[in-house]
């Protein structure tokens, strides 16, 4: 029984040192798991030694050589995580649990700007060229809500609708053809946050509050987009940036 004992010992040892534990959310309940890769942003190779931090868990993971980690998380809910690494300018992003396949990160390396490049510091310039429907931090400051729902619905750029069996809200505008409604593409520091329509506001709201929003730029469909903002949905989309 003895002998038993200790090999069950060093078999638990080794599957700890062997597996290291993936970055995980709080509530582990019937979890899933997603494959994050981070690569160098000009040469696409992957990095090692990267800190991938869950913002709202407070738990981190680095990346080995192959810049490859799993990401898990509870299949309602997503992980809002801090991605760094010395000499590279570090990078925030919502990761949902909708859409299960791989992520591949590119870290810019300090000092770089991609041509196509969108960012919050281009922000204001973008709103006054493009005559965007927008919500800067002053407008953020003097609406008081709870709810980034309704700062948008009060833009005047889409419309929400409720359904009160299960408290849940949607966003929509007119699409490109000009018939009907639509679900609009939604972006977060400049990252797709893919979800179900049905679904997307309510995530987006459990996971932001006004006070975390640097700004919003909403493009109706017949606006031109960035190509970082692209969908090619036929519907519009709505961009946030964090502080």
């Amino acid at each position: 029984m003895r002998s038993l004992l200790l090999a069950t010992v060093v078999l638990i040892t080794v599957a700890a040192l062997g597996n290291p534990s993936p970055l995980r959310a709080q509530d582990t309940t019937g979890t899933r798991e997603r494959t994050l890769r981070v690569v160098d942003g000009a040469t696409r190779q992957p990095i090692g030694g990267v800190e991938v931090a869950d913002k709202l868990g407070g738990t981190s993971s680095v990346t080995p050589a192959t810049g490859t980690i799993s990401l898990s998380f509870a299949r309602a809910n997503g992980l809002m995580v801090e991605i760094r690494k010395a000499g590279y300018q570090p990078m925030r992003m919502l990761v949902d649990a909708a859409d299960g396949t791989p992520i591949t990160v590119a870290l810019q390396p300090e000092g770089s700007h991609p041509a196509d490049a969108v960012s919050a510091a281009d922000f204001h310039e973008r709103c006054t060229r493009r005559r965007l429907a927008c919500i800067t931090q002053e407008q953020l400051a003097t609406r008081k809500s709870d709810h980034l729902s309704d700062l948008l619905e009060q833009t005047g750029a889409v419309k929400r609708r409720c359904d009160t069996s299960v408290f849940d809200c949607v966003l929509s505008m007119k699409p490109s053809s000009g018939v009907g409604e639509c679900s609009p593409s939604y972006f977060v520091d400049g990252v797709a946050f893919k979800w179900p329509p049905e679904a997307v506001l309510t995530e987006l709201e459990r996971l932001l509050r006004p006070g975390d929003v640097l700004g919003v730029e909403i493009y109706r469909s017949e606006q031109r987009t960035p190509p970082t903002f692209s969908m090619s949905t036929g519907c519009g989309v709505i961009a946030i940036w964090r502080r």
